[in-house]
């Protein structure tokens, strides 16, 4: 048995795209790690050199970031921060297999860069043992900032692959 209904045409509206299509994205750049830790070192991208200075460090709490280190913006860099699980190596773990708590660490972070005006973000943990919820971590992170103009990179350690990264993220750091 059909059945047909009817709808009023002012009722109707125009398609709302809820999601685009993701453009699609090259591999991540390599940074040397005594690039890194030197703090301040030029990029070139697209035949354009940017300095960046890294100039905060931010650590973690339960689900949360605070700045362990004050900064001031210099004039003709792009400043970074990096995001450290120093002070709590043993529990991000379990903050980043809670999707809750995982999302709540997510917006912190962006909500704190666009506050700060940062330019990019390096995300450097150590101890992390679930490898997925780490890879998930920076699945949801990295296209928050890529939106908003923010650059992401991590810090390449014993437990984190450049594979698994390398189409994810802008910067790889090894």
């Amino acid at each position: 048995m059909e059945q047909y209904g009817y709808v009023k045409a002012n009722k109707l509206t125009s398609e709302y795209i809820l999601r685009q299509d993701m453009i699609e994205r090259g591999q991540a750049t390599t940074i040397s790690l005594d690039e890194y830790r030197s703090k301040k070192f030029d990029i070139t991208k697209e035949n354009q050199t940017e300095k960046i200075n890294i100039e905060a460090v931010y650590s973690i709490t339960e689900s949360n970031i605070e700045i362990s280190e004050e900064f001031e913006k210099q004039e003709d860099y792009k400043t970074w921060v990096s995001i450290s699980n120093k002070s709590l190596e043993k529990q991000t773990n379990t903050i980043l297999e809670d999707y809750k708590t995982r999302t709540n660490l997510i917006n912190n972070i962006v909500d704190n860069a666009i506050e700060n005006n940062i330019n990019g973000v390096v995300i450097d943990f150590n101890g992390i043992e679930n490898k997925d919820s780490m890879l998930r971590f920076v699945i949801e992170l990295a296209p928050k900032l890529r939106e908003i103009g923010i650059t992401a990179s991590i810090v390449l350690n014993e437990n984190i692959e450049k594979d698994d990264y390398i189409n994810i993220i802008d910067y790889i750091i090894e």
